[in-house]
């Protein structure tokens, strides 16, 4: 008779020192985390604020923001993305600063400000490191979830033309040892006068 034992104990050390091919399906990447706006990330939002004056700053804030795994995101640098205007607008974000969702700290939700984001206090301080940790929640997640998001206001000014702005915010930030932009849409204009339809 064949002794089968003894060739299928080599098989078996075979495979412990060199390794086999298995059926089981390979363990999943780990998602890299990122930096995106609370909600829908498809939902975009604009505002337009009439009759502001060259050099003026304002602030606009109510933009939500969150990380899609659990990590810290800490933001170096907000930017309009591919600011336009006309005829030679330009405009530039002077300051931005973060804060614990205003809802759950007994806080109004800051939206067109006329005045700049240091003025404006309530747990906003431009001077200190801008960290993002809370996760982005579901529809439906509690309010522990829901409450550890934060909310980013952005102080911007403008020095020329008739309007100045761009329909999103690119925000850089490191996390988890890289750096990375977030596109976030969320439109913000300035205008001379009345500003043009459209814009808002």
């Amino acid at each position: 008779m064949f002794n089968l034992i003894a060739p299928v104990a080599v098989a078996a050390v075979a495979c412990a020192v060199l390794g086999c091919n298995s059926s089981a399906a390979p363990t999943p990447t780990p998602r890299a985390p990122e930096l995106r706006l609370v909600g829908d990330p498809g939902t975009a939002a604009n505002t337009a604020l009439h009759d502001v004056p060259f050099e003026s700053p304002v602030t606009e804030g109510s933009i939500m923001l969150c990380v899609t795994e659990p990590s810290t995101a800490t933001l170096a640098s907000v930017a309009l993305a591919n600011p336009s205007g006309a005829p030679t607008g330009d405009i530039r974000v002077s300051a931005f600063a973060v804060r614990p969702n205003p809802y759950y700290t007994g806080h109004q939700f800051v939206g067109d400000a006329r005045q700049p984001l240091a003025s404006i206090g309530d747990g906003f301080d431009p001077s200190a490191e801008q960290q993002v940790s809370g996760m982005c929640p579901a529809d439906n997640a509690p309010d522990d979830v829901q409450s550890k998001t934060s909310e980013l206001a952005v102080q911007v000014t403008w020095s020329a033309g008739d309007f100045a702005g761009g329909r999103d915010l690119a925000v850089t930030y490191d996390i988890g040892g890289t750096r990375a932009t977030a596109l976030i849409p969320f439109g913000i204009w300035v205008c001379a006068a009345t500003c043009p339809d459209g814009l808002d």
